[in-house]
């Protein structure tokens, strides 16, 4: 059974098999873990024993009803690799599997059998739960999945003595007839979530969700489940600063390597960018199952609808037949064009420089961030950005599950994690006047919410401080200034720039992830007359480290005609201090 699955790997990674750039990013990612010697391994019959159980099923639901199920290559490949991949301690490597794949390539089926497995192939008591907006959602995959176990027991006598299959309509639990196993459904809108322990949850259409609550209060009874896994299957959706969009965003971030999550396997089937949405080739690379329970001619019909029902037909196609996230919020920068500006950084060459400083400050348990901007101070040199961030412990703690990673960068120093559940001022004030003594520092550009103890402490300490309005008018000109030194880095875009007689000007920075991060959360908004700025829109997701730049920025853009002074702060004998 494991020859499917390494035939679609083996393809995708020769190129024999067309697909997106996401998941030749996860099959890349699979060859370069086999190489490491580190806490995983990948166990091939443990593989093998799990997919050899699809064999088991049949389907339950559409013009196939009751015929054996067949495993498609590309869903075996996504079950070698998270069932395949083991802890040297023990269990499974992966705790959440997130697979974005059109309408048509039997998502729900496939769920279906994965849920199954949940429940009768896994060691000790299971809770299967199959989670939707509501509890009549919910209850579809899980109707499916009754079904399917009723062919089970035809197929498998044996099982009748074990399984308790309910009736009627409204029953709302499959379970064993001995021990404390069962599969059930809850909605957003279903009544006592607490004190649930799943095994397993399973989610079907999560574009639709409008929030996490549910999520987070299922993933949390988790945690005293010894080998827990979530599965998420879904489509292109509607609502781009929903959780999915969210997560895919992070799941995407994972694949490039902005972050690390190394319990979390993503397969995300999209077009790249650049492709033509009406090329038929583009269809068989977002759709994995056309050859198997799909096919061109039939997306073709769909396709032809568009001549007569207009945009709303093409908005449909291009969402759920092409897995596109309507009205998505382009972001502003790539991650490639920012991280081609990174480098190394001449600390004595920035004591000689004027610098201006921008603070963006955050309530008592978020995120705080200071930058300093450092114009050139003659011709060919760059500007530098060099960012510092600070968040409290206790917010650390809570956001270990979803954001693994930030602890990771507080342990390797870019990010500086104060003491107790709220932030401490004092460490901020004493480690920005550690940073800024040995510096010719003009001024820090600050906005003025949430600035109430600091911005006096650093007036008292001699530096001037100076608010920073956070308008459209005023953020505008930093924006397009930070924008045009990034493109500054790519030859193409200097070259056209010094053929049209403009002057092209570069920046750079240190690399630090956290920025890296929050560059990679920045969606772009946009007013009447199209004027943009950066925004984190509806997310969750941080960008304060470009708010703190945009004051630093727009404060220098400010001062730059103001007569050149020297700040007292400078010292011959002072050193650059980095937190």
């Amino acid at each position: 059974m494991t020859e499917s699955a390494k035939a679609y790997i083996n393809g995708v990674r020769s190129g024999e098999i067309l697909s997106c750039n996401w998941i030749k990013l996860a099959i890349d990612r699979h060859f370069a873990d086999l190489e490491k010697d580190w806490k995983f391994y990948f166990d091939e019959e443990e593989a093998e024993n799990i997919l050899r159980i699809f064999s088991m099923f049949r389907y339950s639901k559409g013009v196939k009803t009751g015929q054996p199920f067949e495993i498609m290559p590309w869903f075996a490949a996504l079950v070698y690799l998270a069932y395949g991949w083991r802890r040297k301690g023990g269990g499974r490597r992966f705790r959440k599997i997130y697979c974005k794949v059109p309408r048509g390539n039997a998502k729900t089926a496939n769920l279906v059998n994965v849920a199954t497995i949940g429940f009768l192939f896994e060691e000790g008591d299971a809770e299967v739960y199959w989670l939707a907006m509501n509890k009549d959602q919910a209850k579809i995959g899980w109707d499916r999945q009754r079904e399917m176990l009723r062919s089970m027991v035809i197929d498998y006598p044996e099982l009748s003595s074990i399984l308790d299959i309910p009736e009627g309509k409204t029953s709302s639990r499959i379970s064993l007839k001995k021990g404390l196993s069962w599969v059930g459904y809850i909605g957003q809108d279903s009544k006592g979530k607490d004190g649930l322990n799943p095994s397993y949850i399973i989610c079907d259409e999560y574009h639709e969700w409008p929030n996490d609550d549910l999520m987070n209060k299922m993933e949390s009874g988790m945690v005293k489940t010894p080998d827990p896994l979530t599965w998420i299957i879904t489509t292109g959706g509607y609502l781009p600063n929903g959780p999915n969009s969210q997560f895919l965003r992070g799941c995407k971030n994972m694949l490039s390597g902005i972050v690390e999550n190394d319990e979390l396997l993503p397969f995300i089937y999209e077009m790249d960018e650049g492709d033509d949405w009406e090329d038929t080739e583009v269809w068989k690379k977002v759709n994995p199952g056309i050859g198997y329970c799909l096919s061109v001619d039939t997306l073709m019909t769909e396709y032809n609808k568009i001549g007569t029902q207009g945009i709303t037909k093409e908005v449909d196609f291009r969402v759920k037949n092409l897995n596109e996230e309507f009205a998505s919020q382009d972001g502003w920068v790539t991650d490639a064009e920012w991280m081609q500006c990174a480098g190394a950084i001449d600390w004595e060459d920035l004591k000689l420089r004027e610098c201006w400083g921008g603070l963006d400050l955050a309530n008592t348990k978020d995120f705080n961030s200071f930058v300093l901007y450092f114009p050139p101070a003659k011709e060919g040199q760059k500007y530098v950005i060099i960012p510092y961030f600070w968040i409290p412990e206790a917010a650390l703690e809570t956001t270990k599950k979803n954001r693994p990673y930030l602890s990771q960068w507080a342990d390797e120093g870019y990010l500086k994690a104060t003491s107790g559940n709220v932030t401490d001022y004092n460490v901020i004030f004493e480690d920005i006047m550690k940073v800024v003594t040995p510096l010719r520092l003009r001024a820090i550009a600050y906005d003025s919410k949430y600035s109430a103890w600091l911005t006096p402490r650093l007036i008292e300490a001699g530096i001037t401080m100076e608010i920073y309005q956070q308008s459209w008018g005023e953020l505008g000109p930093p924006a397009q200034h930070f924008e045009r030194t990034v493109w500054g880095a790519n030859p193409e875009y200097a070259e056209k720039m010094a053929a049209e007689g403009n002057k092209v000007e570069v920046v750079l920075h240190d690399g630090n992830p956290v920025a890296r991060w929050m560059m990679s959360n920045i969606v772009m908004q946009y007013d009447r007359n199209q004027n943009h700025l950066p925004s984190k829109g509806a997310s969750a997701d941080k960008i304060d480290f470009i708010a703190a730049t945009l004051n630093a920025i727009g404060q220098w853009l400010t001062d730059r005609q103001e007569p050149v002074i020297s700040s007292y702060l400078l010292e011959d004998d002072s050193q650059l201090l980095r937190l």
